[in-house]
């Protein structure tokens, strides 16, 4: 069945809400974009996703999909183990972390910055809610609704070979 089945939300911000939900029978996120099709929710999707397309590193979530309709919504992989923010602030127990482990959770964060940088991507909003947990060995960085490519006008981002719409 290749129908997206949502399931409860998992978090909310400027851009829209993100649901746990189901495809092809897989976990999966889908952030769904408030509001009907402005221009601007057009373009904002749009941005996130000429990002979203762009990466592929085992610290940044991946994009498995997208669609337009009923709502602009933008499909990647889901993290089992909730966010950084949900683990400081006693939503979900650290069950018995030590330094290492704190440790190697910096260590992908800056892996995955790392990458963004040398691909010219600014993230623009990291901090611990976009940070995803499966345990401290596997860390990812979400939302990139704020990121931008350096050089972000259309022509740079068609020049750069981005292809909306091929998504694998």
């Amino acid at each position: 069945d290749g129908e997206l089945q949502f399931g409860s939300m998992v978090g909310e911000g400027g851009y829209g809400r993100v649901y746990k939900a189901r495809w092809m029978h897989v976990d999966v996120a889908a952030k769904v974009f408030r509001g009907g099709e402005t221009g601007k929710l057009s373009k904002d999707f749009y941005s996130e996703l000429c990002v979203l397309c762009r990466l592929r590193h085992p610290n940044i979530t991946l994009l498995t999909g997208f669609c337009f309709r009923p709502k602009y919504t933008i499909v990647t992989e889901y993290m089992h183990g909730g966010s950084l923010y949900d683990l400081l602030h006693g939503k979900r127990p650290p069950s018995d972390w030590n330094f290492s482990q704190v440790v190697s959770i910096a260590r992908e964060i800056c892996l995955a910055m790392v990458y963004l940088h040398a691909n010219d991507i600014v993230h623009c909003d990291l901090k611990s809610s976009n940070v995803l947990l499966n345990g401290p060995h596997e860390v990812k960085l979400c939302d990139f609704g704020l990121a931008h490519l350096l050089g972000d006008e259309p022509a740079a981002q068609e020049q750069a070979g981005v292809t909306i719409g091929c998504v694998g």
